[in-house]
């Protein structure tokens, strides 16, 4: 197996609405190559992982096989990239259909498996039911959406996904770096034009080619978004039932550490939070307030809780390294804290409620943050009171 890296200049996408679901997440533009497309008889040959450098810039990351006896080398070795960065969320096109499914299906039982079981930010799942374009162009394949935006001329691969394979299977026979540099060509250049495919579509926060009347929040509230440091995705809507409105998160459990537990939250009287492992997923839900067509949040419980927790962590560390010991603070501890603070910056928190629907028109930037928010709080009490 071989590992090559590339630097690039390029950015990663950052947008207003895009910023605020998906922004303090750190994501991984992520492509395979393979030998077929059944993951029962075909293997895994060729990863590409695009991340964001610290000191900017991009770099493309890739491991290829030598043979296609290597795909455990390569799976294992593109798990730990994964762990190492402390990657948040996949950005794929079509990953959701294809990629991601391949590589759980081929890792399933390996120790490194609970790697992939990452969000995916789809951005062919996103163009096909979100956006204009199936109306406007006649292929959702992306070289054709490159080409709608201006950008496949960009591209510097010569060879199809098929020709890929093809020159694989000669190259496992004869080594030849002519072929092993057309191979990586084409799967570097799938993530790299990614990458300028979200840009480019992004702009206006999307709102050039989005649907009528929709907006990336009202999108990231119903598509999900990674939350609790990659630990859980998180969508959100309202429901009704005999009279009651409610508002309810819910999500999937990721990776190997799924908890079993029912909560009845008291910072919420008659809400419930409910985590299964067998099912890896939870629910959340909590009971609204109304007034007319308004719908709001007492957040003053939860807000007092929260920050009991980080003034006793504070604390807490604070004496450690008095006493000369080194105390690292929970990530889901900070970033709850992060995600109170935001919301209530926003003008949707008034006195300590927050609104989340005013005659009738939902606030879907301050559910969202909710949902985030949420989502990572009880998560970390489910872990302390499973079943």
């Amino acid at each position: 197996m071989k590992t090559f890296t590339r630097d690039y200049p390029d950015t990663f996408y950052q947008g207003e609405a895009f910023g605020r679901c998906y922004g303090s997440r750190r994501p991984c533009i992520f492509d395979i190559e393979t030998t077929g497309l059944s993951a029962e008889s075909g293997k895994v040959i060729l990863t590409a992982l695009m991340t964001v450098l610290p000191q900017g810039g991009m770099r493309i990351t890739q491991f290829l096989a030598e043979s296609p006896y290597e795909e455990n080398k390569v799976l294992e070795e593109t798990a730990e990239f994964l762990r190492r960065e402390n990657i948040d969320y996949f950005v794929t096109f079509n990953g959701s259909a294809f990629d991601l499914p391949f590589v759980r299906k081929r890792s399933k039982g390996r120790s490194y498996a609970s790697a992939y079981s990452l969000y995916d930010f789809d951005l062919y799942r996103f163009f096909r039911k979100y956006t204009t374009l199936p109306r406007v162009i006649p292929s959702l394949r992306q070289k054709a959406i490159e080409e709608y935006f201006g950008i496949h001329s960009d591209r510097r691969d010569v060879i199809t996904g098929r020709e890929s394979v093809r020159l694989f299977q000669e190259y496992t026979v004869d080594k030849d770096p002519v072929k092993e540099k057309i191979i990586l060509t084409h799967n570097r250049e799938d993530v790299l034009q990614l990458n300028r495919l979200l840009r480019a579509a992004g702009k206006n926060d999307f709102l050039d080619i989005l649907n009528e009347g929709l907006t990336l929040d009202e999108i990231a509230a119903s598509m999900g978004m990674p939350a609790a440091g990659g630990k859980l995705t998180a969508s959100v809507h309202f429901e009704e039932s005999k009279g009651q409105e409610s508002v309810v998160i819910s999500g999937s459990q990721l990776g190997d550490e799924a908890s079993t537990a029912l909560l009845y939250p008291d910072e919420f009287p008659g809400g419930s939070a409910e985590f299964s492992a067998s099912a890896a997923s939870y629910q959340i839900r909590l009971q609204l307030l109304t007034r007319g067509s308004s719908s709001y949040l007492d957040m003053a419980p939860l807000a007092e809780n929260i920050e009991s927790v980080t003034r006793l962590t504070v604390r807490e560390s604070l004496d450690a390294r008095r006493s000369g010991f080194a105390v690292r603070t929970s990530p889901l501890i900070r970033e709850q804290s992060s995600l109170l603070s935001r919301l209530r910056a926003s003008e949707n928190w008034i006195n300590d409620f927050l609104l989340l629907r005013e005659n009738g028109r939902p606030f879907y930037d301050s559910m969202n943050l909710l949902a985030l928010l949420l989502s990572c709080h009880y998560v970390m009490e489910a872990h302390g009171k499973e079943d």
